[in-house]
């Protein structure tokens, strides 16, 4: 008994070591005179943003400027010309977006070599005399538009913000003063590309929540008002996919033009879970019942609809940035009467003549996902040929237990490996879990970290439920999943 509490325990220090917070960007007041003031005395730096840099950075700067006075009760403006900029201020910009950014760099100013061309990775720099006029400047440069927003959230994590102030009510700590560490502060790409939530059987809170107190008027489903607190929330967490509701007698996301719209302003990828092929919801009464009444959902009796539904909605969504849930299984997370590896494999090369007719001619270059769940496992246990550029996402056996991992051939196919893991599950039967976080950190991080250690580092999503109450596992699971050090 002494030994196997030993084991746990250990377990459970792991994990804390494992996402433990990157040394602190943040002063204290004690030593604000060798730092970079951010806000002191009544008074908040400028933030300046080239105002053609991306819509997430712009969005990001905006949050940046609000915890500055959540935190101080200063405002940060937001500006776009550096010359009209406070002599103390906070530049901020996407490497190969912002003009700013480039001018530093051309100007030998700032050394991006360490994050240029890297995934979601930021340079966070205080930096003297950067233009005439400006006598110090803290530089966030993204190597993308969610590097740049990332390096932005991490300071105000880092100030007293937490990720879950409007969804946890968590309080913030106020301060009199905010200084940034001199030098130079490097945050890797993740470990894990994709990091991401899966919000399924939201009838529970979330839907109600949303229709009833935040958002009446948008109806029964959730629409911009409410994905509007879910993707800042995932901004603030650095999760970067999700799957969106998609329970009974939901709206589908898709009904609402906005809601699309608003993932891409955030930098969220947008996905579909695994019944939901080509980001289409096809639950009973959803977007297959209207379009195409009293039509079976059958591949082999009626390819020519079930192509042209999928096309639509490519058509629509194709110039966002989504990762597209590939094959096919049967409505409401059934078993596909119509589903073989012969009629899979057929599906697999119409799906892939959409994405390249409406996405990228370059089909590697569309992210795309296959989740053997249930019968598809087993379909591809039977050889089943899956695209190399496909990535597939093993499941779990829905209480949090992997069940297959891929062998050494599969680890170097080039679409690579992700992982979808469960925090709740609802089967109408007495194994259902709804609304119960239940899973243990020790058992999440020991299964993920077999996971990577399986080079399972493309795609992690979680299904969560309505979000409430799994905030610890959520943020435990997708915040900038790293098991090296993140800070350099």
């Amino acid at each position: 008994m002494k030994d196997l509490l030993s084991y746990f325990l250990s377990l459970i220090l792991l994990t804390v070591a494992s996402h433990a917070a990157p040394p602190s960007l943040i002063l204290n007041d004690t030593e604000r005179e060798n730092g970079f003031l951010l806000a002191a005395e009544g008074s908040a730096v400028d933030l300046v943003v080239d105002a053609d840099d991306s819509e997430t950075v712009l969005l990001a700067s905006r949050l940046f400027s609000e915890d500055i006075q959540r935190v101080t009760g200063q405002k940060a403006a937001v500006k776009t010309d550096l010359s009209q900029a406070s002599p103390l201020c906070v530049i901020v910009g996407t490497i190969d977006n912002s003009r700013l950014i480039k001018q530093l760099i051309d100007s030998d100013i700032i050394d991006v070599s360490d994050v240029q061309g890297k995934w979601e990775s930021t340079l966070i720099q205080v930096v003297e005399h950067p233009k005439v006029g400006v006598e110090k400047a803290l530089v966030v440069a993204g190597s993308d538009r969610r590097g740049t927003a990332y390096g932005l959230m991490e300071i105000s994590k880092q100030m007293g913000v937490s990720p879950w102030y409007y969804f946890a009510d968590v309080a913030i700590k106020k301060r009199d003063s905010l200084s940034i560490k001199p030098g130079r502060t490097i945050l890797r790409s993740p470990s894990v590309k994709y990091r991401g939530i899966f919000i399924n059987d939201e009838m529970w809170g979330l839907r109600p929540w949303a229709h009833h107190t935040l958002a009446p008027e948008e109806g029964k489903g959730i629409g911009p008002t409410t994905h509007r607190k879910i993707f800042e929330l995932m901004l603030r967490l650095k999760a970067n996919i999700l799957w969106p509701a998609m329970h009974l007698h939901t709206i589908p996301f898709n009904t609402y033009p906005e809601n699309k719209v608003i993932a891409d302003e955030y930098a969220i990828v947008m996905g579909s879970s695994h019944i939901e092929p080509m980001l289409r919801n096809n639950m009973p009464e959803a977007e297959w019942d209207k379009e195409y009444p009293n039509e079976p959902w059958d591949y082999v009796k009626n390819k020519e609809h079930i192509y042209k539904y999928w096309e639509d909605r490519v058509k629509e969504n194709g110039m966002h940035e989504n990762m597209y849930t590939m094959g096919k299984r049967g409505k409401d997370d059934e078993a596909g009467s119509d589903i073989t590896v012969k009629v899979l494999e057929e599906i697999f090369a119409d799906q892939r003549t959409i994405l390249k007719k409406w996405v990228n001619k370059d089909i590697t270059k569309v992210p795309q996902v296959l989740v053997p769940y249930t019968e598809i496992l087993d379909l591809y246990n039977k050889g089943m040929k899956v695209p190399e550029d496909i990535l597939i996402c093993w499941p779990d056996d829905n209480f949090g237990n992997i069940r297959q991992l891929p062998n050494k051939e599969e680890q170097q196919r080039s679409g690579g490996s992700g992982i979808y893991y469960h925090f709740q599950w609802l089967n109408g039967a007495t194994t259902a879990y709804p609304w119960l976080y239940t899973t243990p950190l020790a058992l999440s991080w020991s299964e993920m970290k077999k996971a990577y250690d399986y080079n399972v580092r493309d795609l992690w999503i979680v299904n969560v439920g309505d979000i409430k109450p799994a905030e610890i596992g959520i943020e435990h699971h997708t915040t900038r999943q790293n098991f090296e050090s993140e800070v350099v």
